[in-house]
């Protein structure tokens, strides 16, 4: 409301995947900008801070990164600028096979187990979209047994070692 941004700018709001001018997304209470001008979104990120403050929500310093050719990290994802890479963060790719490799050597695992590590794969498959192809199997486990322990099915098992070996070509390009 406080003119600050323009719901046109918005990606999902996009007619086309041009980048000539300053672009923001929203997730959740998170919002990043995409600019080919570092001046541009120098003057985008001023002026949604000052709409923060105007409205007394000023933000948390640890939370803001200015404008910046470096390499950032937003959502656990890493988005390098100079190349328009996009891929998960080192270190939530790690959890995440940590994470996968737990699940593989339990005895037995809850749907619901099986369901959070599948979710933070998908989040990551996003930015590989015909990689999420690679699951159907983890799905049906999860609902049918949501709430009780099973013996992972073996069609289980390879489908969580087929996203371990694919997770390193996971990776996206804004210039594409």
């Amino acid at each position: 409301s406080s003119g600050a941004l323009c719901p046109e700018d918005n990606l999902i709001n996009l007619l086309s995947p041009r980048v000539d001018r300053p672009l923001h997304g929203v997730y959740v209470d998170d919002l990043f900008l995409l600019a080919l001008s570092r001046y541009a979104c120098q003057q985008q990120y001023d002026a949604i801070i000052e709409a923060y403050r105007r409205f007394s929500l000023p933000p948390h310093p640890t939370k803001c990164q200015p404008p910046s050719t470096a390499i950032t990290t937003l959502l656990g994802i890493d988005f390098n600028p100079r190349s328009g890479r996009l891929a998960l963060s080192v270190d939530r790719h790690r959890r995440l096979v940590q994470a996968t490799l737990a699940v593989l050597f339990q005895q037995r695992v809850s749907g619901r187990q099986l369901a959070a590590v599948v979710g933070s794969w998908t989040w990551h498959m996003l930015l590989a979209r015909p990689s999420l192809a690679a699951l159907r199997p983890c799905y049906r486990y999860s609902q049918r047994f949501a709430t009780a322990e099973h013996r992972l099915w073996p069609c289980v098992r390879r489908e969580l070692a087929v996203l371990l070996a694919l997770s390193p070509l996971m990776v996206s390009s804004i210039r594409a």
